[in-house]
């Protein structure tokens, strides 16, 4: 869905964690409007603003695009197969870990810490009866990880394109399916941990469905003639302006006609801004603040939550009158600066990197 980049694996591809470093821009924004309680009907939620909504799905996309374009395809599989299932058993590590220290801390924040002392908020956490923390974003990665081999065998049988339109298929009869349910709530643990509420408030089927759109769009990119990419982020990037700023937005039969294919369009959005960044010389700052953050994705993404909460408590008592629109401001770039901070050092210490990756980090 992008211009294609000659693979080589002894270096990273940039306009990816560039990427990922604008998906970090975007979740930090949306979680600084919550904290700083900035009013709903003010600019910053404008659509003239970040867009919000857009990184939930944007990480589960990258991630299935990513293993589908760096890999070679074709040759000795099944040791892709095993590394991906090892690093989806890492990302499940990561979540469990993670989502005990979030809640934790929450826990003490509000001076409530009884609940870590019951057997059954423990029990919870392997049931889904615990409510999960920002962590549960990474379950659909680790089963799209696990899902690789079923994605690809489908690939080789019916297509990557119309792998592709099943997925986007999937993905929207999933949020239909969603908002059935929740008209009649059940018991059913399986529906509340993949549906609805879903682990952690998010609609995890919907989110590996966006796994397997980019999984697919991956694969086609690979092999896509640069004219027809160009041609389809132009198509992508229109269609995303169009939904979001036209005035056919109101329109119910507008808004249902371009859902199916609204996310791939904003995915490939992304992609091709990176991609525009990385080569323009001019920007190379801007593009290495991006690239530096995506790079360490899965340590800047635990960090985030931590580095956020912890501007927002400290300013919260020393300027307890500071205004909301000032108080997002700080939280915004006070958490991407620290987090780049830290990835920086991170880059510059190897003892300190290998201590992280040692974590799955």
């Amino acid at each position: 869905m992008i211009p294609s980049l000659k693979k080589n694996t002894s270096r990273r591809i940039a306009y990816l964690d560039i990427t990922r470093g604008f998906l970090f821009l975007l979740m930090t924004s949306t979680h600084a409007l919550t904290l700083s309680a900035v009013p709903r009907n003010g600019f910053l939620y404008s659509q003239y603003w970040l867009p919000r909504g857009w990184a939930t799905t944007g990480f589960i996309m990258l991630s299935g695009y990513t293993v589908a374009y760096i890999f070679n395809w074709g040759k000795n599989n099944s040791a892709i197969f095993g590394k991906l299932r090892y690093r989806a058993w890492q990302l499940l590590i990561v979540m469990f870990i993670s989502n005990v220290v979030l809640l934790a801390l929450a826990h003490l924040s509000d001076g409530n810490l009884l609940p870590l002392s019951q057997f059954s908020w423990w029990a919870g956490l392997l049931t889904g009866k615990t409510h999960y923390s920002i962590s549960a974003i990474l379950l659909p990665s680790a089963l799209l990880l696990i899902a690789t081999p079923l994605l690809h065998k489908l690939s080789e049988s019916l297509g990557k394109w119309t792998g592709l339109a099943l997925a986007v298929t999937f993905a929207f009869c999933s949020v239909m399916l969603k908002n059935a349910l929740s008209k009649t709530p059940s018991d059913n643990q399986l529906i509340a941990v993949f549906i609805t509420p879903g682990l952690g408030d998010f609609n995890i089927l919907h989110l590996w469905f966006c796994g397997w759109m980019g999984f697919y769009m991956g694969l086609i990119a690979k092999k896509m003639s640069p004219y027809l990419a160009r041609t389809t982020a132009g198509i992508a990037i229109f269609l995303v302006i169009a939904t979001r700023f036209a005035s056919p937005i109101n329109s119910t039969g507008f808004t249902a006609i371009t859902k199916p294919i609204y996310l791939p369009c904003v995915f490939i959005s992304l992609l091709s801004l990176a991609i525009v960044l990385e080569r323009c010389s001019s920007m190379r700052a801007v593009s290495s603040f991006f690239s530096l953050i995506g790079k360490f994705a899965l340590f800047s993404f635990i960090m985030h939550r931590i580095i956020l909460h912890s501007i927002h408590l400290l300013f919260s008592y020393g300027f307890p009158n500071m205004d909301p629109v000032t108080s997002y401001a700080v939280l915004l770039v006070g958490t991407m600066l620290m987090i780049w901070i830290l990835c920086l050092i991170r880059e510059r210490f190897d003892s300190f990197n290998k201590g992280l990756r040692n974590l799955y980090l």
